[in-house]
């Protein structure tokens, strides 16, 4: 099943809240993820003054029943059925692993450019999720009309922190219910925090969240990717790595340790503790603190 949402004229969808918080908000409050997501696209959408946006997923998410979940500026519908552009952003994939915005003369894919050519799509800002390190999704937002203004920097930022959001809540952890809403709950609180704060699947050893200051500092890091490739540029488990001190029998356990964090380029003071800690899985939450100054001199 496919839904897709007609976007209306928006002219409160900020007021005094970050997209950040909007999303979260909609997320939180949402009678169906679907509806939730339409609903956050149509906030970016209006924001970036383009015509489409999407959260699609790749084939074989879909098959599984992960719905493709569109918006769109009256006019500029996708015009048929929306399995269609599933292998579209896989294509992209091939080509771009981070977020990006792209334009036609920037993409090899011949697909891709015949789809920009025949849809009248200018540019493309993608954003491409993995899980495990392999690819299952994309969100992604379509300026259909004359290119006239870049988006500026700022707006990139908040779009790319609203796409992270999206990743976590609805791929990476993919909870239900009350379940779903204990989840954002914290992540409202952790998303703030003055600290480098990352959760990690301590069995895959899968990023699954950073909040916003990882984002900023170090926006080329990617969720649903390996934590000691994206963290600490290694191609497997770091033999320090704090969370192995971590006591599986105790949900209550923490511990601490200091380690050179490669993306940062700085030395940090970390603290580990369990996140979630289940029969099934557990997350493990790190929070890591600048402690260079210490270092220099």
């Amino acid at each position: 099943m496919e839904k897709a949402k007609a976007i209306e004229v928006v002219t409160d969808i900020i007021q005094d809240k970050s997209m950040e918080d909007m999303v979260l908000r909609l997320l939180y409050e949402g009678h169906s993820t679907g509806s939730a997501l339409a609903t956050a696209l149509e906030i970016v959408v209006s924001k970036l003054g383009w015509q489409r946006g999407w959260f699609c997923p790749s084939l074989n998410k879909s098959e599984q029943g992960v719905e493709i979940i569109s918006a769109y500026v009256n006019g500029f519908e996708y015009g048929e059925d929306n399995i269609g552009i599933i292998p579209i952003f896989e294509h992209l994939y091939e080509e771009n692993k981070g977020f990006e915005l792209l334009y036609e003369y920037d993409i090899e894919s011949e697909a891709v450019r015949r789809y920009m050519h025949d849809k009248n799509v200018k540019r493309i800002l993608y954003y491409p999720i993995t899980q495990n390190g392999r690819y299952v999704g994309c969100v992604a937002f379509e300026n259909c009309e004359a290119v006239t203004v870049e988006p500026d920097e700022q707006l990139l930022n908040h779009i790319q922190s609203v796409c992270r959001l999206i990743d976590t809540c609805v791929i990476q952890f993919a909870y239900q219910n009350e379940e779903f809403k204990k989840l954002i709950t914290k992540l409202k609180v952790i998303d703030d925090m003055d600290e480098y704060v990352y959760l990690i699947d301590t069995d895959t050893y899968t990023l699954k969240y950073v909040n916003k200051k990882v984002q900023t500092d170090t926006p080329d890091i990617h969720i649903g990717e390996p934590c000691y490739k994206m963290i600490c540029g290694q191609d497997s488990v770091c033999e320090n790595c704090v969370m192995k001190k971590l006591n599986r029998d105790d949900a209550h356990s923490k511990c601490s340790g200091e380690a050179f964090n490669l993306s940062l380029r700085t030395w940090t003071k970390q603290s580990a503790s369990w996140f979630e800690k289940g029969r099934d899985a557990s997350v493990c939450m790190i929070a890591g603190t600048d402690i260079s100054e210490y270092f220099i001199g």
